[in-house]
This record gives C-alpha cells, sequence and structure tokens, in this order.
C-alpha cells in the first residue's frame, strides 16, 4: 500500500500524461516515465524533507 494517495484530479490527470505520452513517444517511454515517477513519490513519501534546505 502506498503512504499517499492521488486525488480524483491528479488521476486523471495522471491519465492524460499516460495517454499523451503513449502517443507521442510509444508504450516504453509511457511506462518508463511513469515508473520514474512512482519511484520518485515513493521517495517523497518516505523522506518528506528531501529537498529542503536546512537550518545550519
Amino acid at each position: 500500500m502506498n503512504p499517499y494517495q492521488f486525488s480524483t484530479q491528479a488521476q486523471k490527470d495522471l491519465i492524460k500524461i499516460r495517454q499523451f505520452t503513449l502517443k507521442h513517444w510509444g508504450a516504453k517511454q509511457s511506462t518508463n516515465y511513469l515508473e520514474k515517477l512512482k519511484n520518485t513519490l515513493q521517495l517523497l513519501s518516505e523522506m518528506p524533507l528531501i529537498g529542503k534546505k536546512l537550518c545550519g
């Protein structure tokens, strides 16, 4: 189970992203792109402070 949830609009946006990528760059790129997005979201959910500047 993912520790994050997509809003209804975000789910629709992901479908549109997949359709656009399929049309313009093919199935392999679409799968690759969405897999990288999924991995990044997983990382952010596990390490929410990543990329934030810390004091000091």
